[in-house]
């Protein structure tokens, strides 16, 4: 999967072009992105993922933390099978595009032979665009379209709110069970305190982005992907009350049984299941022996 940013970019072969802001990479997402690639395999072109850095609701005055930031969501996209990835920054520019000139965008840009999007999808200057707009446009310049209804559960239409809503509360498996995986944690692994390994209990410290949404602070299980390899342990989400070395919001985990430097990798931390909140202890000692026994929940957990 190739990744442009560039909106001068244009593509030579044809695309089958499936839109929508996908934060979040949930499973009504993945079906769309699916049926995408299928009728791109089906009809011989390209398949290419239009989508933003941000969430188009911030710029246009709504409130609304991405549930992934924009590598995060580059390295979920690595696994739909998806041949390009067109990512760019909903500005003011691109909010004062009329529909017409969007939709032209799409075809003298992206080359589009197809086009793919949800039943909501809104484009254009004042979201004045809709499916029934992209439709004719598909008509009257003979290309293909596909316009996906919602998909709901037993609960109601599958959407990115309702992960927000679960993460809000810690409920990490209902936000996963939404997302087809874990909520996770992307990025490069930085230097922290190292008082962890003071304790006994070494970890990895990853920054997380500006407007990214952070779950109740606390203490997670989690799994850590570095390349191929897999490990099990404990993330705290927050700022170490009782070290109090530092106000800034870290994920920090420790690894099970492991003792490498990691820093500098890329390394993908996934939340499984929030065990208890973020406590200010009286001592190092006290802490120290509180993280002995989530590490024996975790790995009770996780059946180790």
């Amino acid at each position: 999967m190739d990744r442009i940013q560039d909106r001068d970019h244009t593509y030579v072969r044809k695309n089958v072009v499936i839109l929508g802001t996908f934060d979040g990479l949930h499973l009504a997402h993945r079906k769309l992105i699916s049926i995408g690639v299928e009728m791109a395999e089906e009809h011989e072109m390209d398949s290419l993922i239009y989508t933003f850095t941000n969430i188009p609701g911030k710029v246009l005055g709504k409130e609304s933390d991405m549930i992934m930031d924009p590598e995060e969501k580059a390295e979920a996209f690595k696994e739909t099978g998806v041949d390009h990835l067109f990512m760019t920054e909903f500005d003011e520019e691109l909010a004062r595009t009329g529909k017409y000139e969007f939709m032209q965008f799409l075809t003298n840009s992206l080359n589009a032979g197809g086009i793919v999007a949800g039943a909501n999808f809104r484009f254009g200057r004042d979201a004045a665009g809709g499916k029934d707009d992209l439709i004719d446009f598909c008509r009257i310049h003979g290309l293909l379209c596909f316009i996906v209804d919602d998909i709901t559960d037993e609960y109601g239409v599958i959407s990115s709110s309702r992960v927000r809503e679960h993460l809000r509360r810690g409920e990490m498996e209902k936000a996963g069970m939404l997302m087809g995986s874990p909520f996770f944690y992307y990025g490069k692994v930085e230097h922290g305190f190292e008082r962890g390994k003071t304790m006994g209990y070494p970890t990895i410290n990853l920054y997380p982005s500006e407007g990214k949404i952070v779950p109740p602070y606390g203490v997670y299980f989690s799994i850590t992907y570095t390349g191929e390899r897999k490990f099990y342990g404990l993330t705290n989400v927050g700022v170490r009350p009782t070290l109090a070395d530092s106000e800034r919001l870290s994920v920090e985990t420790h690894l099970f049984d492991f003792d490498e430097d990691l820093y500098g990798e890329n390394v993908k931390v996934c939340l499984c299941h929030f065990t208890r909140p973020e406590i200010r202890f009286s001592d190092i000692k006290e802490l120290s022996d509180r993280i002995g026994v989530d590490e024996a929940f975790a790995k009770q957990y996780f059946g180790l």
